[in-house]
């Protein structure tokens, strides 16, 4: 009798830990689906176009849409105000970060121009830095092969 219950408890242990295990691996976060086609030419687009901001207005022009938009804030205001052209950015954009897809989280300042960034038929490409006491955060937001708008602030996080 006493071997027969011993091996009822060890199944019964080794169904608890098997269920412990399914549950363990349902709870892992789930990866991103990989970039489509069209993703990864913004991801392209959004590069080029940011190597291609510090030699100026003309070096952007074919990669920019019209009417284009920009605007950086960070916490002490808005150090490039909007406008419909990159004169600012050349010298205040510091992107930091790997371009990827943006996650649609968005916090800040940039939150009032979330309705920008709700066009079905748009890809807006983020670069984030993380938090090490700030946070810098560029959206790319490109259509149709151009550059309509590129929206960055810098503010200040605890992680």
């Amino acid at each position: 009798m006493t071997g027969s219950f011993g091996a009822r408890r060890t199944a019964r242990v080794a169904v608890i830990a098997a269920l412990a295990g399914a549950a363990g691996a349902s709870a892992k976060p789930r990866r991103p689906p990989p970039p489509t086609k069209a993703q990864l030419a913004a991801i392209r687009l959004a590069r080029s176009w940011l190597a291609a901001l510090p030699n100026g207005v003309d070096a952007i022009a074919p990669l920019t849409a019209k009417p284009f938009f920009a605007v950086i804030y960070d916490d002490a205001g808005t150090p490039c105000p909007p406008a419909s052209d990159a004169a600012c950015l050349r010298t205040k954009l510091a992107p930091e970060g790997k371009p990827h897809i943006w996650g649609n989280t968005l916090g800040g300042p940039l939150l009032a121009e979330r309705a920008r960034l709700h066009d079905a038929s748009t890809i807006v490409v983020e670069l984030d830095g993380g938090c090490d006491g700030t946070e810098s955060q560029t959206l790319v937001v490109t259509k149709r092969g151009k550059v309509l708008a590129v929206l960055a602030q810098t503010i200040a996080c605890n992680e």
